[in-house]
């Protein structure tokens, strides 16, 4: 697959940390996420598509402590848990529980991590308590949010989860270019919002790793890993 976007030189400036998400990925990775992910695909939905996923996720290589939100089947959890160290600290927050699905996912989880599921709203001081608890109040690696992809919801998460980063963390929004329904603005513009202060990079299918910007056309863009990574503020 080839991109037919094309990108200015400015928006193709990247931190050296995110160069090993360009290239896109092999046959091997992309048959052992899918293997992965084929268990816990609820029967009503469209297989997921991971060639962002897998892409984005090479940064999660060895990281220690993960935070997921908005995780529904758990099947995103049971592939980045492979990737992250044998002792990695495991939090996964949603809105609902899906009893099935976590115990799929705690049967095959590395023995060795430590799993931590919070029930509840991913912005509310309760849920944010607990995600403290969970990690030993250590700051995290990588968080990753796929949970509301509503306007304001994002802002928060973007304000809240960002400062629960450590100072090389990546924190990440699925689904970066949604652009909202008939009411109500979406991902896109809160992204678009947030990377006026701070750089927000963005995977998309084949395209190069860049600068985020909104795609030209509004439709129901779904994919796409924005990533944030707090190391960038230091570095303006």
């Amino acid at each position: 697959m080839v991109s037919s976007r094309h990108y200015p030189v400015a928006l193709l400036q990247i931190p050296p940390e995110l160069e090993v998400c360009n290239a896109p990925p092999s046959e091997a990775e992309l048959s052992t996420a899918n293997s992965i992910r084929r268990p816990f695909t609820f029967p009503e939905w469209e297989p997921p598509y991971m060639l962002d996923i897998v892409r984005a996720f090479r940064l999660a290589k060895g990281k220690k402590t993960y935070v997921e939100v908005g995780t529904r089947d758990k099947g995103n959890l049971a592939y980045v848990s492979r990737l992250l160290a044998p002792d990695a600290v495991v939090v996964d927050i949603d809105i609902d529980e899906f009893p099935e699905s976590e115990m799929l996912l705690r049967k095959i989880i590395p023995t060795a991590q430590s799993y931590h599921r919070i029930t509840g709203d991913s912005i509310s001081p309760e849920v944010i308590e607990q995600c403290k608890l969970a990690t030993g109040n250590q700051k995290s690696d990588i968080i990753f949010c796929d949970s509301s992809h509503m306007y304001n919801h994002t802002l928060a998460e973007l304000d809240i989860y960002f400062e629960l980063l450590s100072d090389s963390g990546f924190l990440f929004f699925h689904d970066a270019y949604w652009e909202g329904n008939e009411t109500d603005k979406g991902k896109a513009q809160a992204l678009a919002a947030f990377d006026r202060f701070h750089p927000v990079y963005v995977v998309f299918m084949a395209d190069p790793v860049h600068r985020y910007t909104r795609l030209s056309q509004r439709y129901d863009a779904w994919g796409g890993v924005a990533i944030i990574p707090k190391a960038s503020l230091k570095r303006r």
